[in-house]
């Protein structure tokens, strides 16, 4: 894991091969998992050539909201309360999941949408907001994640 992250910080086939190599004996909450969603979820449906949320393959945004929901189940059980490591995650289950709500209405599936699922995404996305926005030392990438949220919430 540390040499992935050190060496092939950006490369995501990387990730998810050991993601799936540890599914096969971790629980998906396993701290190694944990682990793996930390580095691999920012840079999931992020790779060159796909900045659009239309150029995303459905699976990868599905497993994206899939890691990001298990992750922060496991970070309300060792770290319950906020932080801006759990708006940053929130952040990033919130963009999927927006995405796929988003694709379902595309589709002329609108009536599929589950509204608690609904509701979950746009308050993960609200508290992802008031995380961030607690912190004056934002990173670049902290920031362009406020402004992806403004882009949100006026969608929603």
């Amino acid at each position: 894991m540390d040499e992935i992250s050190q060496t092939s910080r950006y490369d995501l086939n990387a990730f998810l091969s050991l993601r799936s190599e540890a599914s096969l004996y971790l629980h998906p909450r396993h701290e190694v998992m944990c682990d793996i969603a930390r580095w691999s979820l920012p840079i999931m449906c992020r790779a060159a050539g796909r900045m659009t949320p239309d150029e995303w393959p459905r699976e990868e945004v599905e497993r994206k909201r899939e890691m990001a929901r298990e992750y922060l189940a496991a970070l309300d059980k060792v770290a319950p309360g906020s932080s801006k490591t759990k708006a940053k995650l929130q952040f990033e289950y919130s963009e999927a999941a927006l995405e796929l709500i988003r694709r379902k209405i595309a589709d002329g599936k609108g009536k599929e949408i589950n509204s608690e699922e609904s509701e979950e995404a746009r308050g993960a996305l609200e508290a992802a907001r008031r995380g961030l926005e607690r912190d004056e030392n934002l990173s670049a990438f902290e920031r362009w994640m406020l402004a992806r949220i403004e882009e949100l919430e006026d969608y929603c």
